[in-house]
C-alpha cells in the first residue's frame, strides 16, 4: 500500500477491465510515467468535471512523457462505458468494481461509504512521485500531478530529460 507521499516505492500492480472491455494492466504502460486517478462516481458534477479536465490537457502530461489512468468502482460495466462515450476522454478508464485496485493503492472511503478522490504519480520507472487526497477539489489532483511531473523532470539527468512546451489549451495548469 502506498503511503502518503513516500517517495521511491514501487508501483502496486494493477489491472482491470478498461472501456472497451479490454484488459489492461501496469505493465501496459512500460517505459511511461503514470497519473492514476481513483475517482468516486460516474455521471456527477465534480467527477465529470475531473475526467474531462484531465481530457482536456492530456498533451501536458505527454509532453512530460506520462499517461493518464482513472480508476472507478461503478457497480456496472457499461456505467464505465458510456461515462468515457459521453465525455469522449482520450485515455482509460479502469473499471475497479470490487476495489481490488483502490486496495492495493491503499484508497479508502470516506465514513467507510464514499470511495475517495485519490491522485498518484509515477515516473517512468513506476516508482512513486506523490500521492494527493482530496474528495471535493478535483483541479488540485491536476495541479498536484503537473507540477509533480515537472519537477520530477526538471531534476532528471539533461540526457532523460523530456521537453515540455507550451501548450494553448483551455486548462493551463502551473
Amino acid at each position: 500500500m502506498l503511503e502518503k507521499r513516500r517517495k521511491k516505492e514501487r508501483m502496486p500492480r494493477f489491472q482491470g477491465y478498461n472501456q472497451e472491455g479490454k484488459l489492461v494492466s501496469n505493465l501496459d504502460y512500460v517505459g511511461k510515467a503514470l497519473v492514476l486517478f481513483f475517482y468516486p462516481k460516474n455521471f456527477t458534477k465534480v467527477c465529470t468535471n475531473e475526467v474531462c479536465a484531465f481530457r482536456d490537457i492530456k498533451n501536458q502530461f505527454q509532453e512530460l512523457n506520462a499517461d493518464i489512468v482513472g480508476f472507478n468502482n461503478s457497480k456496472y460495466f457499461s456505467s464505465i462505458r458510456e461515462f468515457h462515450e459521453e465525455n469522449n476522454l482520450n485515455y482509460n478508464l479502469v473499471w475497479d468494481r470490487e476495489s481490488r485496485n483502490a486496495n492495493r493503492f491503499g484508497v479508502g472511503k470516506t465514513l467507510g461509504v464514499i470511495p475517495n478522490r485519490v491522485t498518484f504519480v509515477f515516473n517512468e520507472k513506476h516508482e512513486a512521485l506523490g500521492r494527493y487526497d482530496s474528495l471535493f477539489s478535483y483541479e488540485e489532483h491536476i495541479r498536484f500531478a503537473l507540477k509533480t511531473l515537472r519537477r520530477y523532470n526538471e531534476s532528471v539527468p539533461l540526457y532523460r530529460k523530456v521537453p515540455v512546451t507550451s501548450t494553448r489549451g483551455v486548462l493551463a495548469f502551473g
